[in-house]
């Protein structure tokens, strides 16, 4: 039995080729890789690492610095925002395979993270460090530039989500004011 406030084990697996060749596979049909030729994504495949978070386990915490970017591999995970010590913690989505999230860690060098992510079940994900992504753009220049490319284009589909979500909040507001 684990004690008050200890996390079961995080464990990085060694990455066999059958499970990269299946990461690679989940990659290629994830919104996020987008427009990377296949040769260039595999590339980009070589620098990650593959966790395994127990049941219950911490994946990030809201609040805390940010320097990788997740792609769930397999499990289910709750995305919680704390709304403040009156308002308690809102749990806003629960991500399962094929859903990524951290892609602000790739491009902010000061990113904070803005959510609490903690594994529903025994959860597998795939990580790719900023520092990785960073020294991959540097050798490949060209690989560099798509995978900035398609960072920039995920973020704007998430923005243009989310203002839409907002305008549609503003508005409801407003019919009942």
């Amino acid at each position: 039995m684990r004690g008050a406030g200890e996390e079961p084990e995080i464990r990085e697996l060694k990455l066999t080729e059958s499970i990269f060749q299946e990461l690679a596979e989940l990659s290629r049909n994830i919104y996020f890789f987008e427009g990377i030729p296949v040769e260039n994504l595999n590339e980009l495949c070589q620098d990650i690492g593959l966790f395994e978070f127990p049941a219950d386990t911490s994946i990030v915490r809201q609040g805390s610095p940010g320097d990788s970017f997740f792609l769930m591999y397999s499990g289910r995970a709750k995305v919680r925002v704390k709304r403040g010590f009156l308002r308690g913690t809102l749990e806003v989505a629960t991500l399962v395979r094929g859903h990524v999230f951290g892609e602000m860690a790739l491009v902010n060098d000061d990113h904070k993270r803005r959510a609490s992510i903690r594994a529903k079940e025994n959860t597998f994900m795939m990580a790719f460090e900023r520092e990785a992504l960073e020294q991959l753009a540097a050798d490949e220049p060209a690989i560099g530039l798509e995978v900035y490319r398609a960072l920039a284009g995920a973020l704007a589909k998430r923005l243009s989500v989310a203002s839409g979500h907002a305008a549609h909040f503003k508005a409801m507001a407003l019919k009942h004011n």
